[in-house]
């Protein structure tokens, strides 16, 4: 079985939207909701979005009315849209250094493993093309489960024909890398987005000699 790199996207690829831009706040002032309600609201409901239950725009939309949002016309998705992408700052370093390690490494398999909507991640994918860099999407709107559940790590590998003991995970939060150990899986903390080349290097360290390539 081959070894396997699964790569989370917010904090490693791109800036996190809703904890590091001024999405929510935005979204809230524009439909004059409470902005702490707001964003508690979506914080506490995005699994609906991630998992593909819902779309994000009907949870928005919803999170708004629970804030006390005044929408007489519902949610402006256009403008929802294109305010997301222009809080999305990639990674460029990111980028180079995955192609780096896909050039160096060829039997490794690589897969995306994000907490994502399907409507934002197909946005994000047709500006930056992130899919193009991985063998397998394991986002969480493909497996229809959210990191860091027992469930999301179960049907990711099996998505991707990983073997936990083969499998990495890099990821910008810690209680997704603990649970990624607790699942049997490696994993590598990306404390930064600066730091990606030691954290690459890292995990193919934990992969040892079984990854083969120029190393």
């Amino acid at each position: 079985m081959r070894p396997t790199l699964l790569m989370d996207a917010g904090g490693v690829f791109f800036s996190n939207v809703n904890e590091e831009t001024p999405f929510l706040t935005s979204i809230a002032e524009r439909y004059e909701a409470d902005p702490v309600v707001f964003q508690a609201e979506v914080a506490g409901r995005q699994h609906e979005y991630e998992s593909d239950e819902r779309t994000a725009h009907e949870v928005l939309a919803d999170c708004l009315l629970a804030a006390g949002g005044a929408l007489p016309l519902g949610l402006d998705e256009q403008w929802a849209d294109e305010l997301y992408l222009s809080c999305v700052s990639g990674y460029g370093e990111t980028f180079a250094q995955v192609e780096r390690v896909r050039r160096e490494h060829p039997r490794l398999r690589l897969a995306l493993a994000n907490n994502e909507a399907a409507h934002w991640d197909r946005l994000k994918n047709d500006k930056h093309g992130h899919f193009d860099l991985f063998e397998v999407l394991c986002s969480s709107w493909v497996v229809g489960e959210v990191k860091p559940s027992k469930a999301y790590f179960d049907r990711a590998l099996e998505r991707c024909g990983g073997e936990r003991g083969r499998s990495v995970l890099i990821d910008d939060r810690p209680a997704v890398v603990a649970a990624a150990e607790a699942n049997g899986l490696h994993s590598v903390l990306l404390e930064h987005p600066s730091g990606i080349h030691a954290a690459l290097d890292a995990a193919l360290e934990r992969l040892g000699t079984s990854i083969g390539g120029t190393r």
